[in-house]
C-alpha cells in the first residue's frame, strides 16, 4: 500500500466532517481508525469537529483526558473562529429579502419586524446551519400561504416551530386566550406584575431553557397577551389585526398552523384587486358574486378594515356601488350582535362620505345617488337619510348630535328628493308590500305627515293590509340565553295609533285570519299578528313567548280549517 501510494506522485486529502454529531463510541472508533493509518505516505486527514464535545466524548469512553488524547493524534490544529453574529444575520436577511413579497398597497412594518426578530428569531440563530435550517422551512411555508398571512408573524412562528416547538405548541393550544386586540385602558401595574410572575412559573414547566424568552416571544406576536404581562403602550385594534393578516387575528390564526387556504373565503389577491384596481362594472360584478356565495358580510367586514388605504377616487367609487347595491345584499349577520349586509353597506357609505373633506362634494354625491337610485335600494337608503337627520337633531329630540355630513339646507333638498322618489315608487308597488317599509313610513310621516296619513288611512281599510302594517311596525326581541334562546315581539303604540286604533287592528286581524289570504302571508307576518293580539291581552313584552305565539297560530289554523270543512 505504501509503495503504491508513493508511486502515485500525488496527495490524497480525506475529509471527515461532523464528527461531534456521532455517538461517543463511534467518535472513539473514528480517531482509532485515523491513528492506525495516518502514517501512509501522501495521505492527509482533515477532521472537522467541535473540540469541546469530542474531548468530553473521548474522556468518557477512553477513561482518560480527552484533550491529551487529541493532541497525540492531531498534528496541526486549526481553531476556526466563530462567525460574527452580524454576518450570520446579514446572510439571513439576504435570503429573506429574496422571497419577501409585500403587496404594493401595504407597508412593511419595520417596528413590528424588529420586535418579532429580537424576540422570536435572533435568540435561536447562532450559526449558518441555523440560518439554513430556519430558512428552508420558512421558504416552504411562506410559498404555500404568503398571500394570506403576515410575513413577519409567519417568520416568528416558524422560528418557534423549528427551534422551540414547545412554545409553538402552547400557542396553538391557547388560541382563545391569545387572539384579539389589546384593551384600550390596559391593566393595573400590580396586575401586570402578578400576571407576568404567574406566566414565568407556568412557562418554566413548558420551556425550561428560558421562560422569560417564551414570554417575550409570545408577547411580540399577540398584543392581547403583551398587555397582560408587560407595560406595552402599542395599541392595535381588531380591524388592524385583520387588515394586516396578523396571527392574532381571529380569521387568520389557524392558517399559520394548518398551512391550508381552505378556510379563506375571499383571497387577499381578489380582495386587493377589488379595493384598488376594479372599475365600477367589475366591482359590481364582484360584489354580486360574493353576495351569491353568501360571503358579502365577510367582504364588507374586510373592507372596513382597509378604509384608510383608499384614495379619493376609490372612496367615491365605493360610495356609488355600495349605495346602489345595498338593497340587493342578503348576507346574514355573523353573530348575535353583528349587522346584516344591507346595514353594513350603508354604514360603510356613511363612513366613506365622512372621509371626503369638502361638504359640497359630499352633498353632490348624495344628491346624485338619491336622484338615480332604483326601487330596491331606495327602500334601504332610508336608513342612511335617517342617520343624517339624527345628526342634525331632527326626528328624535333626545338624540345626541354627531358629525354632520351635509348642511341643514342641503338636507332639506334631500328630503324633497326622497319624497319625490317615494311618490313614484308607491305607484309601482304598494308601500305595505315593500321589504323595508318601516323606515320609509317613518320618514314620510315626518316629511309630509298629511300625505302619509291619508295614504295609510286608505290602505288600512283592508284587513289584510292591517296584518301587513302590524308586521311592519312590530319590533322583535330575542333572549340572551344561548342554551334556550327565545324571541317575541313588542309594539310601540305611538308608531301606529295615529293611523289606526288598537281596537280596529284587533278586529281586522280576527277577521283576516278567517281568510285564505291570511294563510298565504309569510310565517313572520302571521306570527306578528298573533303576537299583537297576545300583546294587548298581556301588555308585557317579555311575557309573550314564541311558544305562546305558535300555540295561538295553531289554534287559529285549526279554527280556519274547521270553517272550510263546514262550508264544504
Amino acid at each position: 500500500m505504501e509503495k503504491a501510494l508513493l508511486e502515485m506522485n500525488t496527495r490524497i486529502l480525506i475529509v471527515i466532517d461532523d464528527i461531534d454529531r456521532l455517538p461517543n463510541d463511534q467518535i472513539r472508533l473514528i480517531f482509532q481508525l485515523v491513528n492506525s493509518v495516518a502514517g501512509f505516505p501522501n495521505v492527509t486527514y482533515l477532521l472537522s469537529f467541535d473540540k469541546n464535545i469530542v474531548a468530553r466524548a473521548l474522556s468518557d469512553v477512553q477513561k482518560c483526558d480527552g484533550e491529551e488524547y487529541l493532541e497525540k493524534i492531531i498534528q496541526v490544529p486549526f481553531i476556526v473562529p466563530s462567525v460574527n453574529p452580524e454576518r450570520i444575520h446579514k446572510n439571513l436577511f439576504s435570503k429573506l429579502d429574496s422571497i419577501l413579497d409585500i403587496s404594493k398597497h401595504m407597508d412593511f412594518d419595520k417596528k413590528h419586524w424588529t420586535n418579532v426578530f429580537n424576540s422570536c428569531i435572533r435568540p435561536f440563530i447562532n450559526s449558518l446551519r441555523d440560518v439554513y435550517r430556519f430558512f428552508n422551512i420558512f421558504y416552504f411555508q411562506y410559498s404555500a400561504i404568503k398571500a394570506e398571512v403576515d410575513f413577519i408573524d409567519l417568520a416568528g412562528i416558524t422560528s418557534l416551530q423549528v427551534f422551540a416547538p414547545m412554545i409553538s405548541k402552547w400557542i396553538n393550544e391557547n388560541k382563545a386566550n391569545l387572539i384579539g386586540s389589546s384593551p384600550l385602558d390596559g391593566i393595573r401595574l400590580n396586575e401586570v406584575k402578578e400576571n407576568r410572575e404567574k406566566k414565568i412559573q407556568e412557562f418554566r414547566l413548558i420551556y425550561a431553557a428560558d421562560s422569560e424568552l417564551m414570554i417575550d416571544a409570545i408577547a411580540s406576536l399577540f398584543p392581547k397577551f403583551s398587555t397582560s404581562v408587560s407595560f406595552s403602550t402599542n395599541y392595535i385594534d381588531n380591524d388592524e389585526l385583520r387588515q394586516k393578516m396578523r396571527i392574532a387575528s381571529k380569521n387568520r390564526f389557524d392558517i399559520y398552523f394548518s398551512l391550508s387556504l381552505d378556510e379563506i373565503d375571499i383571497s387577499r389577491t381578489d380582495f386587493e384587486f377589488s379595493l384598488f384596481e376594479m372599475n365600477k362594472i367589475e366591482l359590481q360584478e364582484f360584489i354580486r358574486n360574493v353576495n351569491e356565495k353568501e360571503l358579502v358580510s365577510t367582504f364588507l367586514s374586510e373592507l372596513r378594515c382597509h378604509l384608510s388605504h383608499m384614495t379619493m377616487d376609490r372612496i367615491k367609487l365605493f360610495v356609488f356601488v355600495l349605495f346602489n347595491m345595498s338593497g340587493y345584499l342578503h348576507g346574514k349577520s355573523e353573530g348575535f350582535f353583528s349587522l346584516d349586509a344591507t346595514t353594513q353597506s350603508l354604514r360603510l357609505v356613511n363612513d366613506l362620505l365622512y372621509m371626503i373633506e369638502d361638504e359640497v362634494v359630499r352633498y353632490d354625491l348624495l344628491e346624485t345617488l338619491y336622484n338615480n337610485v332604483d326601487f330596491i335600494s331606495f327602500q334601504s337608503s332610508a336608513a342612511l337619510l335617517n342617520k343624517i337627520e339624527l345628526s342634525h337633531g331632527k326626528l328624535a329630540a333626545n338624540e345626541s348630535k354627531e358629525k354632520q355630513l351635509i348642511t341643514i339646507e342641503h338636507l332639506e333638498i334631500l328630503e324633497k328628493i326622497f319624497l319625490e322618489k317615494l311618490n313614484v315608487f308607491i305607484k309601482k308597488e304598494a308601500l305595505l308590500d315593500w321589504d323595508n317599509a318601516r323606515q320609509s313610513i317613518y320618514l314620510w310621516g315626518h316629511f309630509d305627515e298629511k300625505a302619509c296619513t291619508d295614504y295609510l288611512h286608505k290602505a288600512l281599510k283592508d284587513k289584510i293590509n292591517v296584518v301587513k302594517f302590524i308586521s311592519i311596525i312590530a319590533q322583535r326581541w330575542t333572549s340572551m340565553e344561548e342554551s334556550e334562546r327565545e324571541y317575541g315581539y313588542e309594539f310601540v303604540e305611538s308608531e301606529y295609533t295615529k293611523y289606526m286604533k288598537s281596537e280596529q287592528a284587533i278586529k281586522f286581524i280576527n277577521k283576516a285570519r278567517m281568510n285564505q289570504k291570511f294563510w298565504a302571508l309569510t310565517l313572520g307576518q302571521q306570527e306578528k299578528a298573533a303576537a299583537y293580539i297576545l300583546y294587548h291581552e298581556i301588555k308585557t313584552k317579555n311575557d309573550i313567548r314564541q311558544k305562546q305565539i305558535h300555540e295561538l297560530l295553531s289554534l287559529w289554523e285549526k279554527e280556519f280549517k274547521n270553517i272550510i270543512a263546514d262550508n264544504h
